[in-house]
């Protein structure tokens, strides 16, 4: 019988990544062009779709006009998908006109 590991090595964690995408900037342009769907990512992970659509994503909350599709979406592991941006503005609550 082996032996519980009790070995720790005390060292800091790698600086985290603060993301790939700057959604504040994706969000500006994708407003410039409404009603049409605008092709964000490829190949990149379900749970970055359903963050927008959960509304966890201030710059692309559904309350501002964003509606979120995915496609080509792999059962993974990792569960991948293409993700598609529209702005919709009359479902932007805080346009003012």
């Amino acid at each position: 019988m082996t032996e519980p590991k009790s070995e720790v090595v005390f060292q800091d964690p790698p600086t985290p990544i603060h993301g790939r995408y700057d959604w504040s900037k994706i969000a500006e342009k994708v407003r410039r062009k409404p009603n049409t769907w605008a092709l964000v990512f490829e190949d990149d992970r379900v749970s970055l779709a359903t963050a927008i659509r959960a509304g966890n994503v201030t710059a692309l909350l559904p309350t501002k006009g964003f509606v979120v599709r995915t496609a080509n979406g792999s059962k993974g592991p990792p569960r991948k998908c293409d993700m598609y941006l529209m702005y919709v503005p009359e479902n932007d609550r805080d346009r003012k006109d």
